[in-house]
């Protein structure tokens, strides 16, 4: 009976001794969580403090003329006027002067020696495209393209010519030399009906000045060919 009862007294000793320590080890583990909590949220603070900082002044305020030209019957005018020197000076200050948008769908790329089949459209805009993928390609070489950047209308094809502007290890930015006013009118309607403010969007599509029409061809005046050349240039389309 002595022996039995020693062996519960060291049973119980034992069994005090192993929760001593788990009661340690819990204490430890809620102090780390306690800072790695107060971490989180040290790093939540400051980064709330990043996204306040205040937004330069990218253009200037409307100026009303000082000769009277601000009348009632023209403001209309005046103010629209404001708008376009608004968005010119905002394309003066960006390198891209239209909005890109996340539009799915895929395109194929025809670099004459080499092509490229059902690639993945990671951003487009009126102006060029970001396209996902490997390509032996670089800055300069000119493809056409055929793309479908809908998924309501799966028989949407657009067909454009193309530079390349930068090739990196995700994928090829293009940009848009020419393409029919049929497909430029796809195009920007497709363009609309993802934006979350087709306003904006038409706003730009509207005032930007790099695009001039050539017959049935929309150019871009970057990549104006020479005029004995424009007949050459229809057929890339």
């Amino acid at each position: 009976m002595l022996k039995f009862i020693d062996w519960q007294t060291a049973r119980i000793e034992s069994l005090d001794g192993e929760n001593q320590k788990l009661k340690k080890k819990v204490a430890h583990l809620e102090r780390r969580f306690s800072e790695r909590l107060a971490g989180a949220t040290k790093a939540e603070e400051n980064e709330g403090k990043r996204r306040k900082i205040t937004r330069r002044k990218i253009v200037d305020i409307l100026k009303v003329p000082l000769d009277g030209a601000a009348r009632p019957e023209n403001i209309q005018r005046v103010l629209v006027k404001n708008v376009q020197n608004l968005l010119i000076n905002i394309g003066n200050r960006n390198k891209r002067q239209f909005t890109r948008l996340p539009v799915p769908g895929d395109v194929n790329l025809d670099f004459g020696l080499k092509e490229y089949y059902k690639q993945e459209i990671k951003d487009i805009s009126l102006c060029g495209m970001y396209v996902r993928g490997r390509f032996n390609q670089q800055a300069g070489d000119i493809c056409s393209v055929i793309l479908n950047p809908s998924e309501i209308d799966v028989d949407l094809e657009i067909h454009a010519a193309c530079s390349s502007i930068r090739v990196d290890k995700d994928g090829i930015a293009l940009e848009f030399i020419s393409m029919r006013l049929k497909d430029f009118c796809a195009l920007q309607t497709v363009l609309l009906n993802e934006a979350d403010d087709p306003f904006v969007l038409g706003t730009e599509f509207v005032n930007n000045a790099d695009l001039e029409l050539e017959g049935d061809l929309i150019i871009c005046k970057r990549h104006r060919p020479h005029p004995l050349d424009i007949g050459g240039q229809e057929e890339v389309c």
